[in-house]
């Protein structure tokens, strides 16, 4: 870049830089899945295998709160804009909007309004909102409007969201409670076991047990017999 700034009178080509300019936005979703992955080598140990369980096992009832959230949300965000539109700016404007989905829900004029409220909505959500601003855009219909939002969406809603995962988690951890998964100890002594047997450390315990089977021993210790069964 700063070579090219340096012949301002000459014709600056900015294909390399916008070559590599994509190049590091796909680098940077690839190294997002390449993290993302690391649960696939973590899925041996039972905690980690509830955790992504989980999501998976609550998907039709996460599906169908997301239907009723949505409903409930734009429904505010319409009385929002009506409401408030023309006295509050974060209600007015589309240009701060954050949700796409609007883009592709009919009719055009009035959603491409209705996305800055639908980003208002979410900050409020987060808490970052100003109570100021709505009470004086309209005394009575501001504050029933911002306590109605609060009260069905943070309230009820995303309680309701939490609870269908607390009680999916709970199910699959009843039903995975029964079951003798490898842990990370259990993998991390087999791997130390082979280890040793590769490097002649280590009497392979499985000629323990064919000596007896053919004779030449008369007795072997009952925990190597198990632990050679375990293997």
């Amino acid at each position: 870049m700063g070579k090219l700034l340096q012949q301002p009178n000459t014709y600056a080509d900015f294909e390399f830089l916008a070559f590599w300019h994509t190049q590091y936005n796909m680098n940077a979703v690839n190294l997002f899945f390449a993290w993302i992955k690391i649960f696939k080598y973590i899925s041996f140990n039972k905690t980690m295998t509830r955790l992504s369980s989980t999501p998976a096992c609550c998907a039709k009832d996460i599906l169908g709160f997301a239907v009723m959230f949505f409903i409930v949300f734009f429904a505010s965000a319409q009385l929002g804009y009506l409401l408030l539109g023309t006295q509050v700016e974060s209600f007015n404007t589309f240009i701060k909007c954050m949700c796409v989905f609007c883009l592709f829900t009919p009719p055009w004029p009035l959603t491409l309004q209705l996305c800055g409220c639908v980003f208002t909505q979410f900050r409020i959500i987060l808490g970052d909102f100003d109570d100021n601003a709505i009470d004086n855009a309209n005394r009575i219909l501001g504050p029933a409007y911002f306590v109605t939002y609060v009260f069905f969406v943070f309230f009820v809603l995303l309680n309701m969201f939490l609870a269908i995962i607390n009680d999916t988690y709970s199910e699959v951890k009843e039903g995975s409670a029964g079951q003798d998964e490898l842990q990370r100890s259990d993998l991390l002594k087999q791997g130390y076991n082979k280890t040793l047997l590769r490097l002649h450390l280590r009497r392979e315990q499985v000629s323990d047990v064919q000596k007896v089977l053919q004779g030449r021993e008369q007795e072997i210790q009952f925990e190597d017999f198990t632990n050679t069964l375990k293997e």
